[in-house]
């Protein structure tokens, strides 16, 4: 039977009212259905974007306080412009040096103390010296500043170092120390960044 003949017979087709009824019932019900899969289809879609969006927000608040909490040291390698590698520095070392200062007798003494001196870099260093830093009194006046100043023995998980510099009684100063550059045999001098703050107070 072709198209046209089916047509035809389908239009000559005569059906109670009540089939009608249940015709369009169902007709009406697939169309429901159709939509509401759809929508549940647009609701799945729309909540894992939702999920998605909340897992960004939360990895970048834990980045966040993680920066906040302060980043552990770690190695950096220095490169030229053209990408030759010419050297390393170890960074973020705040907290894995605790720094104190006082007035001393040929300057300011400076303690240098390893958090965890059984770690990397600091097991293998066997001196220690001030890379740079400055000294300030009070009112912000730069005193003194220091590049490659004070080299010490590394003992008993740190160093103690001197510094020269003209400090008077009854005043203080703030000490700032932007790297230190750790030293051994087997190795090239090794730029270890803070940086550190100290008060020194001359009694």
């Amino acid at each position: 039977m072709d198209e046209d003949k089916l047509r035809d017979a389908v239009r000559g087709l005569r059906l109670p009212d009540g089939a009608k009824a249940r015709i369009a019932e169902n007709v009406r019900k697939q169309i429901l259905k159709g939509s509401e899969e759809k929508e549940m289809e647009k609701s799945r879609r729309n909540f894992k974007k939702t999920a998605l969006i909340a897992a960004a927000a939360a990895l970048c608040l834990c980045f966040t306080a993680a920066l906040a909490a302060g980043v552990a040291g770690h190695f950096r390698n220095v490169k030229t412009w053209t990408g030759t590698v010419t050297g390393t520095v170890y960074e973020q070392a705040a907290e894995e040096i605790g720094v104190t200062a006082a007035p001393g007798e040929s300057g300011v003494t400076v303690r240098a103390a390893f958090t965890n001196p059984g770690q990397l870099p600091y097991r293998e260093l066997e001196k220690l010296s001030i890379g740079s830093g400055k000294l300030q009194g009070e009112d912000g006046t730069v005193i003194a500043r220091w590049t490659d100043a004070g080299t010490a023995e590394v003992t008993d998980g740190g160093a103690v170092l001197t510094i020269p510099a003209e400090v008077a009684a009854g005043q203080r100063y703030t000490l700032t120390v932007d790297s230190f550059v750790g030293e051994s045999k087997a190795d090239a001098p090794l730029e270890i960044r803070g940086p550190w703050e100290c008060e020194v107070a001359a009694e």
